[in-house]
């Protein structure tokens, strides 16, 4: 399944968020941005990004999937932070 075929799902349930999908046809990563999962717990955002997916890993369309999930602003936050060079 190639990260474009994947980007179109998952923007289907979560349409009203900015969905970013790279790697190779296996092992994704998945990144939804979006104020719906303001209040959620980290588990419980990943859990509703892995529910619209969970069929094709069963399937075994997809082996791997790194599912990252924010709203704008823990993104802005986690964008301005500062990297180290230790």
């Amino acid at each position: 399944m190639q990260p474009e075929q994947v980007a179109d799902i998952v923007r289907q349930s979560f349409n009203d968020c900015e969905v970013s999908v790279s790697g190779d046809s296996g092992h994704l990563n998945v990144t939804v941005i979006g104020e719906q999962f303001a209040g959620m717990s980290a588990v419980n955002k990943q859990r509703s990004v892995y529910k619209v997916l969970a069929d094709y890993i069963t399937s075994g369309e997809l082996h791997a999937v790194n599912i990252h999930c924010h709203t704008p602003s823990e993104r802005q936050k986690a964008l301005s932070f500062p990297i180290s060079d230790s």
